[in-house]
């Protein structure tokens, strides 16, 4: 009885060790970070401000940004509970939207004990916008064919169509200063968002 009391102690010792607690915030259009790598049984809290959710998806709808809740979580604006967090036991690849804001690309993902690599047209690390001043925006981009601008009330103030068969470029735009989100798209759905700070 005492070898078997001590092997459960140590089992149940082992599980609670290996289990981690990850935080996703919300600001402005985005989340931070906006893709989470876990193991089965992490517990994921959410820090969200304002009238934002944090509410599973499937991945079709992920990628044209549809508010279709899927029954996996649903933190946040219209939720049924006040919860703030939720624990992933299932391995495998969860999209996440903030139902208000899903048209502006406000999204992420969460990999459960991930063997596979995200495709190249939705790896955040494909997707980056540098102020280099004077009005002089680097793009790098995978597979956009166009680049759209919004101010954080939602308004769009410019658009950019890029070179197909290109994964860079430099564009003249005239921004105030201010907090911007770049939206990466093709010509039938959205990529990629990107938040864009202007000084």
């Amino acid at each position: 009885m005492k070898i078997f009391k001590t092997f459960f102690l140590s089992i149940l010792i082992s599980c609670c060790n290996a289990q981690t607690s990850h935080t996703v915030s919300a600001f402005d259009f985005g989340y931070s970070p906006d893709t989470l790598y876990i193991n089965s049984g992490d517990t994921v809290h959410t820090s969200i401000v304002g009238y934002h959710s944090f509410t599973s998806i499937d991945s079709l709808d992920w990628v044209n940004n549809t508010a279709n809740y899927n029954g996996n979580f649903w933190i946040g604006f219209g939720a049924s509970t006040g919860d703030t967090f939720f624990v992933l036991n299932t391995p495998g690849t969860y999209h996440y939207i903030c139902q208000p804001h899903a048209a502006m690309g406000m999204k992420g993902l969460i990999y459960v004990d991930a063997a596979q690599s995200i495709p190249p047209h939705l790896n955040p690390s494909n997707f980056a916008i540098i102020n280099l001043g004077e009005n002089l925006f680097s793009l790098t981009y995978n597979s956009a064919s166009s680049v759209e601008f919004y101010s954080v009330s939602g308004q769009r103030i410019a658009l950019k169509y890029l070179a197909p068969r290109s994964e860079s470029a430099v564009i003249n735009l005239p921004l105030r200063p201010g907090t911007y989100i770049a939206v990466f798209r093709t010509e039938k759905r959205m990529l990629m968002s990107k938040k864009l700070i202007v000084q």
